[in-house]
């Protein structure tokens, strides 16, 4: 696997409320999970129902901060 972001995922930093996204497991299935500042309408709609051909799963909270 490359190192190298997609321009599909790198396309998702355009918007101020993403801080995160990656590649993660569940149930035994992969997905995309995106991390967002907050939920609103215009995000939901920024952000597409699949990155590279995984299923985006959204998850709202602040990005960590280093101590």
């Amino acid at each position: 696997m490359s190192d190298e972001i997609s321009k599909e995922r790198a396309a998702l930093f355009d918007h101020p409320d993403v801080w995160g996204a990656g590649i993660t497991e569940r149930e035994g299935k992969k997905y995309m999970r995106v991390f967002i500042k907050r939920d609103t309408p215009e995000i939901r709609a920024f952000i597409p129902s699949t990155v590279e051909g995984f299923p985006t799963v959204v998850e709202v909270g602040d990005p960590p901060v280093a101590l």
